[in-house]
């Protein structure tokens, strides 16, 4: 996992990963690639992309 460069952003990734799990948290450019690369729109950055297991994980991501 790469560290953002802004503290808060590195504490909100920390506590998706602390919440969703290590394996439901992508941070590595080539992991986030794939969804970093629109359809019909160019690309861009991604600090992370979360893939919660359950409507509860995604509920408590939302809280973040």
């Amino acid at each position: 996992m790469h560290s953002p460069r802004n503290p808060r952003s590195a504490g909100a990734v920390r506590t998706f990963t602390e919440i969703l799990g290590r394996g439901h948290v992508l941070t590595s450019a080539r992991a986030t690639a794939p969804y970093a690369t629109g359809d019909r729109f160019g690309t861009g950055e991604v600090l992370a992309v979360l893939r919660p297991g359950s409507l509860v994980d995604m509920w408590r991501a939302l809280q973040v």
